[in-house]
C-alpha cells in the first residue's frame, strides 16, 4: 500500500467534510431527544384526554339518571330528552 500525504487544500477539504458528518450526528442527536420529549408530553395528554372522556361519561350518566335518556345541545348547552 502507498501512502500519500494530501496537499493543504485537500486537508481543509476533508476537514469540512468530517466536520459536517460531526454536526450532523449532533443535529440528529439533538432532533432524537425533542422527539423523546415530545413523546412523553404527547403520553401525557393523551392521558388528560383520556380523563376528561371519562369525566364526559360520568356527567352524561348523571344527567340520564336525573332527566332520563336525552343529549347535549352544543349550542344551547341544554339536556334534550326525548319526552
Amino acid at each position: 500500500m502507498k501512502r500519500v500525504t494530501l496537499q493543504d487544500q485537500e486537508t481543509q477539504n476533508l476537514q469540512v467534510i468530517v466536520d459536517k458528518y460531526r454536526n450532523l450526528g449532533e443535529d440528529l442527536e439533538s432532533v432524537q431527544e425533542q422527539l423523546k420529549v415530545l413523546d412523553e408530553k404527547k403520553s401525557l395528554l393523551l392521558e388528560v384526554l383520556d380523563n376528561i372522556r371519562e369525566e364526559e361519561l360520568t356527567f352524561l350518566d348523571s344527567l340520564e339518571k336525573a332527566y332520563g335518556e336525552g343529549k347535549i345541545d352544543p349550542l344551547t348547552l341544554e339536556y334534550v330528552t326525548k319526552q
